[in-house]
């Protein structure tokens, strides 16, 4: 009974709580942080308008505010971000603690970082090793572009040896193309990817793992054909035969009729 009755209390506070956030009250002293009702509870309860006047921030979309304050939040941060550029205009990009201290708001990290992950939504935002940037300023748009790499990287590592076409990959990424272009070249220059044809992309990783397979197999057995060196990379001949045909062109094998030798 006495564990109904705190249950009970709890819910009033976190009504009582929520009712007045709505309202615009703010609770000095509060850290902002995370509601026990998230919307989809406060859908189930019937408060469908209080549930529109919320905003679920972060890719959980647990961490509430209401809809005006997140605006507010996200639009500092990309005022912190652009004072920050105009007095560095050579800095790659602003800390996260400092951006806390910037915004002069009692935030528990998992809070910030959700407030982070919505400013990237509204394209306010670039995230690369822990330095924050703004996408339109110079620092923040060769970030941006970095970030990109990085995704496209982690899409083609994930595919491992059966990559879609690149134009598919790209806007699986949910990239602007734009800056998925520039992403993928990015990665290409850096070594993380090598391009086999136009419209075909795998990560350098699988690429080098092909190469040994293959230098491996032939050594140990001689001229190979194309259906076994498919085998002992493990992979199909729609993957196989464009690697092949880049590997004679790259000299690293040498084809002679059906068969093909180390070059």
């Amino acid at each position: 009974a006495k564990a109904d009755h705190l249950q009970k209390w709890a819910e009033e506070v976190n009504q009582y709580a929520l009712e007045q956030a709505l309202a615009g009250k703010h609770f000095e002293g509060w850290k902002l942080g995370r509601l026990a009702l998230g919307v989809p509870r406060l859908k189930e309860l019937g408060m469908n308008m209080a549930a529109k006047k919320l905003a679920a921030l972060g890719t959980a979309g647990r961490h509430l505010l209401p809809a005006a304050e997140a605006a507010r939040l996200v639009s500092r941060v990309e005022s912190c971000l652009m004072r920050f550029h105009n007095a560095n205009p050579e800095s790659t990009g602003l800390a996260k603690e400092e951006l806390r201290h910037q915004l002069q708001a009692r935030m528990a990290p998992a809070c910030l970082d959700a407030l982070l992950e919505e400013a990237e939504a509204k394209g306010v935002c670039v995230q690369v090793d822990g330095q924050l940037s703004h996408p339109k300023a110079g620092a923040g748009a060769r970030a941006q572009v970095l970030k990109a790499a990085q995704v496209i990287g982690a899409a083609l590592d994930a595919a491992a040896g059966a990559p879609p076409a690149l134009d598919a990959l790209l806007k699986e990424t949910g990239l602007n193309p734009g800056i998925a272009r520039k992403g993928l070249l990015e990665l290409l220059e850096q070594g993380g990817a090598v391009r086999i044809t136009n419209d075909l992309a795998f990560s350098a990783a699988v690429i080098g793992s092909w190469k040994e397979s293959i230098a491996a197999f032939i050594e140990e057995n001689g001229p190979a054909t194309a259906a076994q060196l498919k085998d002992a990379c493990g992979t199909s001949r729609k993957y196989m035969m464009p690697v092949l045909e880049w590997l004679d062109a790259q000299g690293f094998t040498r084809r002679s009729g059906d068969l093909r030798t180390l070059g």
